[in-house]
């Protein structure tokens, strides 16, 4: 079976490293793509929220990541995001904190706030960005 080698980059480096993944299901500014090794050369801007690579074996790996790009290569796929965390490290209750106050700022109408959707809005707003992504990965799940 062919498989992919699985990179995900942040500016503080490699936060995320698989080798010999099946597949690789993220969420594009055009909609979600499952990526398989020998996919066409291919390079997307990506969107907040779940990011899933699929073993031969069937075990999974879901990781929250901010927006950014993705570049595919033959065996090889390419993630640059700002964050990226994988789903069983993020601490729940503070994201639910997170997510209220960004709520609260959204309802007030805060100056200076802006946002692109209200996902987006809550997480940009929340005092810990990594933590508000577990609420996004909950409701697509």
């Amino acid at each position: 079976m062919n498989t992919l080698n699985v990179s995900i980059v942040t500016p503080n480096g490699e936060a995320y490293r698989a080798e010999e993944a099946s597949m690789v299901v993220l969420g594009t500014t055009s909609g979600q793509v499952g990526i398989m090794a020998n996919h066409v050369p291919m390079v997307a801007s990506l969107k907040i929220g779940p990011l899933k690579v699929v073993f031969p074996d069937g075990k999974e790996e879901i990781l929250a990541v901010s927006e950014g790009f993705v570049e595919t290569h033959k065996d090889k796929i390419t993630v640059i995001v700002q964050t990226a965390e994988l789903d069983k490290d993020i601490d729940v209750e503070r994201a639910k904190r997170a997510k209220d106050r960004a709520e609260k700022r959204i309802t007030e109408n805060q100056e200076g706030f802006r946002c692109s959707s209200s996902s987006t809005c809550t997480c940009e707003s929340s005092y810990s960005y990594k933590s508000c992504r577990k609420i996004i990965l909950k409701d697509i799940r």
